[in-house]
């Protein structure tokens, strides 16, 4: 299978997300991943995950310029995995962090929005809803009683950590961009979709659990993730094996070494 969807100046330009191009080349059709959430199963392939994240990556460079970042703000599940992929195609810094709905996911979320300013806000639908949600709560939340009330109908233990949560969504003044809202259309999308940079360009952020202090940023460019994937491949031999995790898919062990190794 030819993929138009590359493109390619020099022998200097780089973009590891190539790895999914060449994943589709050779096995358009094999899945890719599979999610079990509680009540469902999801899957998708290689040419499924590529065509969407080319068109949520359409969305980004007509948003925000090469090199912004873009908060994920996503549940584990393969709606992160477009948008990440759709960052790397689009040349946009992915800024990875647990979505604000618990108080301490929340009070973590605050110094990483100040850290990275980002120009945007990538997100599913449902936390989307959900944060939205919360910023209504706001209102009534500091109403004795009532804010309780509100606290405890949103699966909250106190008014208190309702307010920690709203302080920190209130710090997300990017836009929004709902991703699995999107159609796919392939024969709209451009034929040069991907954004093409030195090896030693920024991929993403990584930060720091913040357990013993505010997260503190990590930057990892398209060479360190290439690196880093060679070294995990010299370790294990993942090749056509089934792998199961259960890691958080925001960080080195999840994302990279579970995720990309799979791309």
């Amino acid at each position: 299978m030819q993929s138009n969807h590359i493109y390619t100046a020099n022998a200097n330009d780089y973009n590891f997300g190539n790895c999914l191009v060449t994943a589709v080349a050779e096995c358009p059709d094999k899945v890719a991943f599979i999610f079990q959430e509680a009540t469902a199963r999801k899957s998708i392939t290689y040419r499924e995950l590529h065509l969407r994240a080319l068109s949520v990556s359409v969305e980004l460079r007509a948003k925000v310029a090469v090199g912004e970042r873009a908060l994920l703000v996503y549940p584990p599940g393969l709606d992160y995995i477009i948008g990440f992929m759709a960052c790397l195609y689009a040349g946009v810094i992915a800024v990875p962090v647990y979505p604000p709905v618990t108080a301490n996911a929340a009070q973590k979320l605050i110094p990483i929005v100040d850290d990275c300013k980002p120009a945007i806000i990538l997100t599913d639908s449902t936390t989307h809803l959900r944060l939205s949600q919360l910023k209504f709560a706001e209102i009534i939340a500091s109403v004795p009683l009532v804010g309780q009330l509100a606290a405890g109908l949103m699966g909250f233990s106190s008014a208190a950590d309702l307010n920690k949560i709203n302080t920190s969504v209130e710090e997300l003044r990017a836009p929004f961009l709902v991703t699995d809202k999107l159609s796919v259309n392939e024969e709209a999308l451009p034929s040069a979709s991907i954004v093409m940079s030195a090896q030693d360009s920024l991929a993403f952020l990584q930060y720091t659990s913040g357990s013993t202090g505010d997260p503190k940023g990590v930057m990892i460019s398209h060479g360190n993730l290439q690196h880093n994937i060679d070294e995990y491949s010299s370790l294990y031999d993942f090749a056509k094996k089934r792998c199961v995790s259960w890691l958080p898919p925001y960080h080195d062990m999840g994302l990279i070494g579970f995720i990309l190794m799979t791309i």
